[in-house]
């Protein structure tokens, strides 16, 4: 379930919106801080970091 909400909040990183912190509210997540810690875990990099990565 938690892969699938990081995979739903690249989505919504990329296009961009939405701010983190109402990312992180509609996939369930606790507040930002827990959102950016689980997206670390699972991907390697911060929420902030695959934006600057991957947006064109």
């Amino acid at each position: 379930m938690t892969q699938y909400r990081v995979e739903q909040s690249k989505k919504y990183l990329l296009a961009n919106t939405h701010s983190m912190s109402d990312i992180a509210l509609l996939l369930g997540f606790n507040d930002q801080s827990h959102f950016s810690r689980v997206f670390k875990n699972h991907e390697g990099i911060t929420p902030g970091q695959f934006i600057k990565q991957y947006s064109t």
